[in-house]
């Protein structure tokens, strides 16, 4: 990738805290800007929508992904195990879940995030990495380990090389309760993270990320409960700095 590689700005939150609305508004003023969104639409991410908000999984789908691709990295037979549970109607296990959104995270890096930095775009992602952490968290996983599995799924592509970090993470907080509250209102079915318990642990999650100074070139921090007109202007003054760098 060289120097006219575009920019990776990352919106990550609590569910409710209105971080899509933001990543649409901010994809449609932004010139040279594509929006991408995690879980992805197709094969592990797929799978993911459907495990979360406990849909049956077909086994074609399942069949796709596990023709995706092969390793001798211990990352991707694992992966394959899981799908394979899946196909047999097994349950999985925190980690084997948050695995799956790695696995997509892989795919997603290789297929729609660096092919549209390396075309000079600003690419605005729907929550990353991050969301895993701060996800996984929430179920007793440990970040760190979380982290050694990024870090081993990463190194078993030479697409993404040190290509990964994004540019600017801004995460949108939100009181649980708050959050809570707007899921209920918007009549969608709630899933498997989004109970009150859980999104302490996740909102813990993020201040902890908050502080970390590894996995992202800078961390913002936007207060999500005000106005959505109020929290645009204090993202785009962000985004103003980062793409005048």
């Amino acid at each position: 990738m060289d120097k006219k590689r575009g920019k990776f700005i990352v919106l990550e939150g609590l569910p409710g805290c209105g971080k899509s609305t933001q990543a649409k508004l901010l994809s449609e003023k932004l010139p040279n800007a594509v929006l991408n969104v995690e879980p992805t639409k197709t094969l592990f991410g797929a799978v993911i929508r459907a495990y979360i908000e406990r849909r049956e999984i077909s086994k074609e789908l399942l069949e796709q992904c596990h023709r995706y691709k092969s390793s001798e990295n211990d990352f991707w037979p694992f992966v394959f195990h899981i799908i394979n549970q899946l196909k047999l109607k097994m349950r999985i296990d925190e980690m084997e879940g948050q695995i799956l959104f790695v696995a997509d995270r892989v795919y997603d890096l290789e297929t729609n995030i660096l092919p549209a930095l390396a075309a000079g775009k600003i690419v605005i992602q729907d929550r990353y990495f991050f969301s895993t952490f701060a996800f996984g968290y929430s179920g007793g996983l440990e970040m760190a380990r979380l982290w050694k599995i990024h870090q081993k799924a990463f190194a078993t592509s030479p697409e993404i090389g040190n290509f990964w970090k994004p540019d600017l993470t801004v995460i949108f907080d939100l009181d649980p309760a708050v959050s809570m509250e707007r899921q209920k209102a918007s009549g969608k079915v709630l899933d498997i993270f989004e109970e009150p318990k859980r999104l302490e642990r996740i909102s813990e999650g993020y201040l902890q990320l908050s502080k970390r100074t590894d996995l992202s070139t800078k961390i913002s921090v936007i207060y999500a409960d005000q106005p959505p007109e109020k929290v645009f202007s204090q993202l785009e003054q962000l985004i103003k700095c980062q793409t005048a760098v």
